[in-house]
């Protein structure tokens, strides 16, 4: 999956695509916040990891 293909898919979804640094500032991931998951991509724009949230362990 690349960048592209995301912002394509939640396009297509209706869904919105937020950036965000969460974890470093200035470490670029990108949020789907229905979904609670966040994906960080390579420089040359491909998957470079995926991050879901226990819905469990969510204080909201």
């Amino acid at each position: 999956m690349t960048l592209e293909d995301l912002a394509a898919f939640a396009e297509e979804k209706g869904l919105i695509l937020e950036q965000c640094e969460p974890f470093t500032a200035g470490e670029v991931w990108w949020r789907l916040p229905d979904s609670k998951t966040l994906l960080s991509f390579e420089d040359g724009g491909l998957l470079a990891a995926a991050h879901r949230s226990e819905p469990a362990l969510l204080n909201d």
